[in-house]
């Protein structure tokens, strides 16, 4: 008999939701753990009649998956498909399966959303206000997703180049 990890004490809102599940009228799906996977945030679902488990990935972590993802394939693309001059068909084949497989991932973890929507209470809202970076990052949408690797980029970016500024105007040059 295996157990479920025990789930963080500081994720109350992500504990409480419920999810409708397709097996009776009414029938819903509880949380039973909630973590992380190898990538991304991972809660686990279970509905007491029919005892189907469901893992759901945040649609935020769906977004800056296929961000990444996407940039990493068009990376790809530009080196082995359209910067060369006369690019093989296994080339193009590898990076086109690449892509479907990449298309293939995200709709699956797009139907889990579909198929078992939130069930909005009085007591329990879907959208209740959380606590913390990653709950926050969590809570995000699908589009505000796709965004945060570029937002990561410019932070970076713009703490290297104020920290390029404040050097070039505070040491004299040899």
């Amino acid at each position: 008999m295996t157990q479920n990890p025990a789930p963080p004490s500081n994720d109350d809102d992500v504990l409480s939701q419920r999810r409708r599940c397709g097996c009776t009228v009414g029938s819903e799906m509880h949380v039973i753990s909630h973590g992380w996977d190898r990538y991304n945030s991972l809660t686990r679902f279970k509905c007491k009649t029919c005892r189907t488990q469901v893992d759901v990935i945040p649609k935020s972590h769906i977004g800056y998956t296929f961000s990444v993802s996407s940039f990493g394939i068009a990376f790809i693309a530009y080196f082995f498909v359209f910067n060369v001059r006369d690019p093989s068909i296994w080339a193009k084949l590898i990076v086109g399966a690449i892509g479907v497989f990449q298309f293939g991932v995200l709709l699956a973890q797009f139907l889990a959303h579909k198929y078992y929507p939130l069930v909005e209470t009085a007591e329990i809202p879907a959208a209740k206000c959380r606590k913390g970076i990653i709950a926050w990052i969590e809570g995000m949408s699908f589009g505000t997703g796709i965004f945060l690797p570029v937002l990561a980029a410019v932070m970076v970016l713009g703490i290297c180049f104020l920290l390029g500024i404040a050097i070039h105007y505070s040491f004299q040059p040899p």
